[in-house]
């Protein structure tokens, strides 16, 4: 029998992604400002980070801020490229999770139930 989870979670969980979206977008951010991203990649980086604070499109912001700070990394000679890669490694986890429910997301998708054929 399958197992049906929430795709926006509330609760302690909630709290917790949209924390987890916080750190992320203040990283993609600060990292952006402080660590000298080429000039390119300044502007996408910093609405990349709003999309991920907000709650927005969190999935594909997540994944573009993951490919755009890893892309950047040979480039950032300020910070340590474990550092940049732990970062990566944090972002892209966001699109695994999604945007939680205390997001934009959940309020332009909603909450629904999925029946599949044959369920009861």
């Amino acid at each position: 029998m399958a197992r049906s989870f929430p795709i926006f979670p509330v609760g302690a969980t909630g709290v917790g992604i949209a924390l987890a979206r916080a750190a992320c977008g203040l990283l993609l951010a600060l990292g952006s400002v402080s660590a000298g991203r080429p000039d390119w990649m300044e502007l996408p980086a910093v609405l990349l980070a709003i999309a991920l604070v907000l709650g927005m499109l969190t999935r594909i912001a997540a994944l573009l801020g993951a490919l755009l700070t890893v892309v950047a990394a040979p480039n950032l000679h300020q910070a340590p490229l474990v550092v940049l890669l732990l970062c990566a490694m944090n972002i892209g986890s966001l699109a695994c999770t999604g945007a939680g429910a205390y997001s934009i997301d959940a309020l332009l998708f909603g909450r629904s139930n999925i029946r599949l054929p044959g369920q009861g």
